[in-house]
């Protein structure tokens, strides 16, 4: 560091500027186009100054130098990371639909209303357990502050891997507990009336298969023929179907919209089936056909549904991320 005047080929310099201000600059590394990336740094006194400028040099020598120009909010940011990076991942698989959706939920009501005006630089560990406080003192779970914490501690994973900052202030916070509560199973009574009620049903082999191993939902409709094997007495709950948000059934959301509905409707529409009393597309389906194209044992639940309320198929291969044999 040099001090006094400017030193243009060195790494930082402080000086007592024209306009009577302490300056101070630091090289932090080299920019995209190959030009030196220097920071400047204003004070009124010269021990301000060079304590902004030592600050930045230990970043610097840490290797945690941020990306130059002006750091994004925090609203900015999730916004960038909701709509941009995990929205593909949605769309390459790696990320499931609903997954996005209960981000997007956490993001609307916590983190934007209480952290979005930050600057995502200037983010501190005060003001998360802020947050948290808030949290708690609101009623919330303990469970939900805790994914709160993993939604934004995520997104400001990605944003130091891609130099927007310089630290992951979400880890210096201690999470939250994870407010786990017990969960009391069926006795056997209840389970025997469970079953003698879906006995007589079209798709009792789903309640039987998903009371007996414990499925979720979305695991017990996505259960594939070619993931069940009778004779082994073995099934791989490697897929399952997930519900996405309601889309308007007929194929022009902008003209025909759950606000605005077109007269006359067109005859492929949901309104105009419910309205004519016409059948369910997929109610009208014979046995064997789309509803078992895919493998689906109990595929005949979900293609029932109004075409804008159904579940979302997976592509044929696409796994569960926590993948689980279990005995039949």
């Amino acid at each position: 560091m040099t001090s006094g005047g400017r030193n243009p080929n060195g790494r930082s310099s402080i000086y007592l500027g024209k306009d009577g201000k302490w300056h101070g600059w630091v090289t932090m590394g080299v920019k995209d186009n190959g030009a030196p990336d220097r920071r400047h740094r204003v004070a009124d006194s010269k021990a301000e100054v060079t304590r902004k400028v030592r600050e930045l040099e230990k970043l610097r020598d840490a290797g945690k130098t941020s990306k130059p120009g002006r750091r994004p909010t925090v609203e900015q940011w999730m916004t960038t990371y909701l709509d941009t990076i995990c929205a593909r991942l949605v769309a390459t698989g790696k990320m499931a639909p609903r997954t996005l959706d209960d981000y997007r939920s956490k993001n609307k009501n916590w983190i934007v209303p209480h952290l979005g005006k930050h600057r995502l630089d200037r983010l501190m560990p005060e003001h998360l357990d802020r947050l948290y406080v808030g949290m708690a003192e609101q009623g919330k779970a303990e469970s939900h502050i805790l994914k709160v914490h993993r939604v934004l501690s995520r997104a400001l994973e990605i944003a130091m891997r891609r130099d927007q900052v310089g630290r992951n202030v979400a880890k210096l916070v201690e999470p939250p507990g994870s407010g786990d509560v017990e969960i009391e199973p069926l006795s056997r009574s209840d389970v025997r009336k469970i079953l003698d009620v879906v006995a007589g049903r079209r798709n009792g082999a789903r309640w039987v298969v998903g009371i007996a191993l414990g499925l979720r939902q979305g695991e017990a409709l996505g259960l594939r023929w070619k993931y069940v094997d009778l004779d082994g007495h073995e099934v791989k709950i490697w897929w399952q179907i997930q519900r996405t948000k309601w889309l308007h059934g007929c194929g022009d959301p902008v003209a025909c919209t759950k606000d605005k509905h077109r007269v006359p409707c067109p005859k492929d529409c949901t309104k105009h089936r419910h309205r004519e009393g016409l059948p369910q597309e997929g109610a009208r389906l014979p046995r064997g056909e789309e509803r078992m194209s895919q493998g689906l044992h109990a595929a005949r639940e979900y293609l029932s549904q109004p075409p804008g309320r159904r579940a979302r198929l997976p592509a044929p291969e696409e796994p569960v991320e926590a993948r689980h044999p279990g005995p039949c």
